[in-house]
């Protein structure tokens, strides 16, 4: 796979201009480069002030929860294996359901098919 996005690390820092910004961990040209800027305002809800903090955390491991689906997927994809391992139809159809849902992320993620 060839990744169109930035590559992480990813992190979150909490700026004094009430906003939580996404940065890439590395820089360029000597500057950190922005993901995502998440904005609020004066008298925000604490729960809405948490919620954004909690969303720019989510947004920050998605470099790093990419990378681990895309590794975890060949041990996972395998039919043979899912019957050897989940000899209940039930657990065999949740485990095909996974890796479906899996595949169908990762293209979400790199903009694939």
């Amino acid at each position: 796979m060839t990744a169109a996005y930035t590559q992480g690390p990813w992190r979150v820092q909490e700026r004094p201009s009430r906003r939580t910004q996404v940065e890439w961990g590395g820089t360029h040209d000597g500057e950190e480069r922005p993901i995502c800027l998440m904005r609020w305002t004066d008298g925000m809800r604490p729960e809405v002030e948490a919620r954004v903090a909690a969303d720019a955390h989510l947004i920050a491991a998605a470099p790093d929860l990419l990378a681990a689906l895309i590794a975890c997927l060949p041990f996972i994809d395998d039919a043979d294996d899912v019957q050897q391992f989940f000899p209940d139809s039930a657990c065999s159809d949740a485990c095909r359901a996974a890796v479906q849902q899996a595949k169908a992320v990762i293209a979400k993620a790199t903009g694939g098919p």
